[in-house]
């Protein structure tokens, strides 16, 4: 069966000696794998397409039962030349990339990262985190800053975000095991939640590593 899909490239690795095996994105599968056969050849027009970062538009001959799809042809819709060239944006938009590596097993955050990319190629670092925030979300583990997580009330000065508890419990829930956040540091966060593009401080920026480390895995040590 021939699909026409759009994708993120988002990974890739050299194969055999002309070919590319590449790691995209897309709204309709999330992650798929694919493979562009002479792709590494001088005048092969499928070797501009296929590079990472790149949003794409490409054929695949697809069947369900293979694990790489062979790609027939490819185009460039966006490049993001500038995230390609500076190496704090390039820095950046990987750590973005390596998470949807581990939790793009549907579309749903494909948007997101377009979008997130779009704003990051303009240079705006901060977005980062109002990305990883909102995936975080996406992917089930939204953090608790509204009400205290023990006695449903509403937290209206500082409180102190447990991790194990998956978010802010208030100064008389409290015991042990937690990091104490002002009200102004809760509210940054809250507005994070809603997609504000903000600047962090290295404490609030250690509190939501930790926090996604602690729900999705190790691998979270690594994006930034």
């Amino acid at each position: 069966m021939i699909k026409r899909l759009k994708g993120i490239v988002i990974g890739k690795i050299e194969y055999q000696e002309s070919s590319k095996i590449l790691k995209v994105y897309t709204k309709e599968y999330g992650n798929i794998s694919i493979i562009g056969k002479g792709a590494r050849r001088q005048g092969s027009i499928l070797s501009a397409p296929l590079e990472v970062f790149n949003y794409i538009s490409f054929v695949i001959y697809y069947k369900f039962e293979r694990e790489i799809q062979t790609v027939k042809e490819a185009s460039i819709i966006e490049h993001f030349e500038n995230i390609k060239s500076s190496p704090e944006l390039y820095k950046t938009g990987t750590a973005m990339l390596h998470i949807i590596k581990h939790i793009g097993k549907t579309g749903e955050y494909f948007s997101l990262l377009l979008n997130s990319l779009r704003k990051l190629n303009e240079g705006n670092t901060d977005i980062f985190w109002r990305f990883y925030v909102l995936s975080l979300s996406i992917a089930g583990y939204k953090p608790a800053l509204d009400r205290c997580r023990h006695c449903k009330r509403e937290v209206k000065e500082g409180g102190y975000f447990v991790i194990s508890e998956g978010g802010i419990l208030c100064k008389d829930c409290y015991t042990n095991g937690g990091l104490y956040l002002e009200k102004d540091e809760i509210q940054q966060l809250r507005a994070l939640q809603k997609g504000k593009i903000l600047k962090l401080n290295k404490k609030e920026k250690n509190l939501l590593l930790n926090f996604g480390r602690y729900h999705l895995g190790e691998w979270v040590s690594h994006i930034k």
